[in-house]
C-alpha cells in the first residue's frame, strides 16, 4: 500500500484516541470537553496521554519499514523459458520454431516424448514427430469416431482428451513393461476461448512433471499464442492467395501469371501451330529445396524470394515469351517460334545466372528444368503431360539438371547438368 495511506491512518487513529480520552474525563469529572482536550484541567495528565498518542501513531506506521519479502525467483526456471521462448519466436518459420521449442522441452525434462495435437471440429493431427510418436501412432492424422483400425493406448488416450476436452488430465500406460505417465494439457487462447488442441508429455519420472508444474504453465501460454499466431498467419496466406487468384488470371502477390492465364495462351499458340505450322516450347521450371526453405524460413521471407525470383527470369526471357505460375511451387515459360534448343540455352543461361546471385536470407540456389517441343500428332494435354514428366525426371538428380522430353524423332531423354 501507499504510504499516503499509513499516514491517514496513523493521524486518525491518534485523534481518535485523543479524543475519547478527553470524553472519558468529561463524563469522569463533569468538566468542559474543550478544556480536557486542551490539557488545561488539574487532573489532565499531558505526558501520560501525549506518550500513548505517539505510540498508537508510530506503531500504525510500522509497517512502512518493513518491505515486503517476494518469494525467491528461481534463476534456473527463468533461464530455462527463455531458451524456450528464444526458440518460439526467433526470426524462422513458425512451425519450425514450434517442433525445436517442442525437442529442447523433451531434453529439459527428459521426456519420452512430447505430442502437440492439432483439434479440428471431427479430427485431430499431430503437428510434431518423434520416436515416441512412430511407435504409438499409425497416422499423424487421428479421426475419433471411426473404429475400424486397433488403436495403441496413447491413441485412445488422445482421443478421449480430444472428445471430453478436459483441461488437465494424468493418465498411465504399460510400454516394455515400464510404466508411463501421460500428461494432457489443453491449449487454450485467453481471449477467445478458442480451443487449439494439447500437448501431451510422456515421461517415465512424473515427480519431474509435477514439481515443474508452473514452469509448463508458463509455457503452455507461450505455446498457445505460437499457435494461434501461426494459424492468424495461415489464414492471412489464404485470404491473400484467394485474394491473389480472384479473377483466376493473374497472382497478384508475384505480378505473373496464373496457370489459368498459362493455359489461355498455350492454346492460342497450339492454334497458331495448328494453322502455320509454327514451334513451341514449354518449359517447366522447379526451384529446389523449395518445400524444406518454407519450413526454415518465414513466409514473408519465403514470398520476398519468390518475387525477386520472378523479377530475375523476367528480366532473362524475350518480351515474346510468357512467364508464370504452373503450380504453387512451379514455374513455367512458354517459348513461341523456337524449339526445344532454345529452351536449353535459355536454362543454361539462367543456371550461370542462379549460381552467381544471392537472394536476400535465402542466399544461392538452384533450379530443375523440364523442357518439350510441340510436335504435329501432339495435343495440348500430352504436350502440358510430356513438360511435367521431363521436370520430374530433373528433379530426381537435385541439382542443375535440364531434362528434355520430346515425342519422338529427336532424342533427348538424357539429362543435362
Amino acid at each position: 500500500m501507499k504510504k499516503s495511506f499509513y499516514l491517514f491512518l496513523a493521524f486518525g487513529i491518534t485523534l481518535v484516541y485523543l479524543l475519547f480520552n478527553a470524553y472519558t474525563l468529561t463524563v469522569r469529572y463533569n468538566t468542559s470537553f474543550l478544556e480536557e482536550l486542551l490539557f488545561q484541567t488539574p487532573h489532565s495528565l499531558f505526558l501520560h496521554t501525549l506518550f500513548i498518542a505517539s505510540f498508537l501513531f508510530f506503531t500504525t506506521l510500522l509497517p512502512l519499514f518493513f518491505k515486503e519479502k517476494k518469494p525467491p525467483v528461481d534463476l534456473e526456471e527463468v533461464r530455462t523459458l527463455e531458451t524456450l521462448s528464444n526458440t518460439l519466436f526467433s526470426s524462422l518459420a513458425l512451425k519450425f520454431n514450434i517442433i525445436k521449442a517442442q525437442e529442447k522441452l523433451e531434453a529439459l525434462l527428459h521426456l519420452e516424448g512430447s505430442l502437440l495435437f492439432i483439434y479440428e471440429k471431427e479430427s485431430f493431427s499431430l503437428y510434431n514427430e518423434n520416436a515416441f510418436i512412430k511407435t504409438m501412432f499409425r497416422s499423424k492424422d487421428i479421426f475419433p469416431f471411426r473404429t475400424n483400425y486397433e488403436r495403441s493406448p496413447v491413441e485412445e488416450i488422445a482421443i478421449r482428451c480430444f472428445i471430453d476436452k478436459s483441461s488437465f488430465t494424468q493418465e498411465h500406460i504399460k510400454v516394455d513393461k515400464k510404466t508411463i505417465t501421460l500428461f494432457t494439457f489443453l491449449l487454450k487462447t485467453e481471449e477467445e476461448g478458442r480451443i487449439l488442441g494439447s500437448l501431451m508429455l510422456a515421461t517415465s519420472d512424473p515427480a519431474l512433471i509435477e514439481a515443474h508444474l508452473l514452469l509448463i504453465q508458463k509455457y503452455l501460454l507461450m505455446l498457445t499464442f505460437a499457435l494461434s499466431l501461426a494459424f492468424k498467419k495461415e489464414q492471412l496466406q489464404k485470404l491473400d492467395e484467394q485474394y491473389s487468384n480472384e479473377n483466376g488470371s493473374f497472382d497478384k502477390l508475384l505480378n505473373v501469371f496464373n496457370y489459368e492465364k498459362l493455359d489461355e495462351h498455350l492454346f492460342y499458340e497450339f492454334k497458331r501451330h495448328k494453322r502455320y505450322h509454327t514451334e513451341l516450347t514449354l518449359m517447366l521450371v522447379e526451384i529446389n529445396m523449395l518445400e524444406n526453405l518454407s519450413k526454415v524460413f518465414p513466409t514473408e521471407t519465403v514470398t520476398t524470394f519468390k518475387k525477386e525470383f520472378v523479377q530475375l527470369i523476367h528480366k532473362y526471357i524475350r518480351e515474346v515469351d510468357i512467364f508464370g505460375k504452373w503450380t504453387q511451387n512451379r514455374f513455367a515459360i512458354i517459348i513461341p517460334d523456337s524449339d526445344f534448343r532454345a529452351a536449353v540455352g535459355l536454362a543454361k543461361k539462367l543456371q550461370g545466372i542462379l549460381e552467381t546471385t544471392k537472394f536476400a536470407k535465402i542466399g544461392t540456389i538452384s533450379c530443375s528444368y523440364g523442357i518439350t517441343s510441340l510436335a504435329p500428332k501432339d495435343t495440348l494435354g500430352s504436350l502440358k503431360s510430356r513438360a511435367e514428366n521431363a521436370l520430374v525426371r530433373a528433379t530426381i538428380h537435385q541439382g542443375n539438371a535440364i531434362e528434355v522430353k520430346l515425342q519422338h524423332g529427336v532424342s533427348n531423354d538424357d539429362t543435362l547438368e
